[in-house]
């Protein structure tokens, strides 16, 4: 029995060696499968973290055109206002030159028009103011008696020859007037000129 009892143990150890076997090929493969289902959650994660790695360089790199057009932009608007601003200014200036051409223009324009105008005018103007004052002085003769002038030296030849103002023609007397003021020095009169 021995005998026979011997293949049996040896079968049943085979046999259990065969499931020990087994259990560990068994085992293996789980930690295989552990192992695969990490390495492949980690690749999934690397893939993730590529797309987004690229998505950002697309977006860095569109972020960058993006700036550059901006500032191309900017620098357009700053010359553009530079250009504008230099050509109001010059506007501004051709207005105030020619104003000041026009206003100096306008000037002797209206100056050389308006002399001639003007001393017709102030000609005439004089003439009248001469005939008021000759006739309120014709009327103070009235009231004093005064010679008449008569030039002597001067021959008559008509209203040319006459003197051209009153001042001309009348005589200069001194008329004493009491002198009011507080000097000591003054001996109690002064002398005034006066044309009468």
């Amino acid at each position: 029995m021995r005998e026979a009892t011997s293949p049996n143990v040896v079968v049943e150890q085979g046999l259990h060696r065969s499931e020990l076997d087994a259990a560990r090929a068994e085992e293996g493969t789980k930690r295989a499968r552990m192992q695969l289902e990490t390495v492949e959650r980690e690749l999934r994660r690397v893939t993730s973290e590529m797309q987004r790695l690229a998505r950002q360089k697309v977006a860095d790199n569109a972020a960058a055109k993006a700036r550059d057009l901006a500032r191309r932009w900017q620098s357009a608007l700053r010359d553009y206002q530079a250009h504008d601003e230099g050509r109001q200014e010059g506007t501004r200036l051709a207005l105030i030159r020619g104003y000041d051409d026009g206003r100096e223009d306008g000037w002797e324009e209206g100056r050389n028009e308006g002399w001639g105008e003007g001393f017709l005018e102030g000609r005439r103007a004089g003439l009248e103011e001469g005939r008021v004052m000759a006739m309120s002085l014709r009327e103070e003769r009235r009231v004093l008696p005064t010679p008449q002038i008569v030039h002597r030296d001067v021959p008559h030849s008509g209203w040319r020859d006459a003197p051209r103002y009153v001042e001309d023609h009348m005589q200069t007397r001194v008329v004493p007037i009491p002198d009011r003021s507080l000097h000591q020095g003054s001996q109690g009169r002064s002398e005034v000129r006066a044309v009468i």
